[in-house]
């Protein structure tokens, strides 16, 4: 899939890291973010869950805008 430069692909918990914002979307059936339903990672909005099914690869690439 082709994105922005400032979207990445976290193919472990299928969704999308928008690294201008710290919001990750959830990938839809096309591949698409959904931009109807974000997440913030500056509010913690994300549950342990989400984490332990995150591989080490897409934490490396979340790490730096977890606080």
């Amino acid at each position: 899939m082709n994105y922005t430069e400032t979207l990445i692909e976290l193919f472990s918990v299928g969704c999308i890291l928008d690294t201008d914002t710290a919001s990750v979307y959830p990938m839809d059936e096309n591949g698409y973010p959904d931009y109807s339903c974000p997440i913030e990672l500056y509010d913690d909005e994300i549950n342990q869950e989400w984490f332990d099914f995150l591989s080490d690869e897409d934490y490396e690439t979340v790490k730096p805008f977890l606080k």
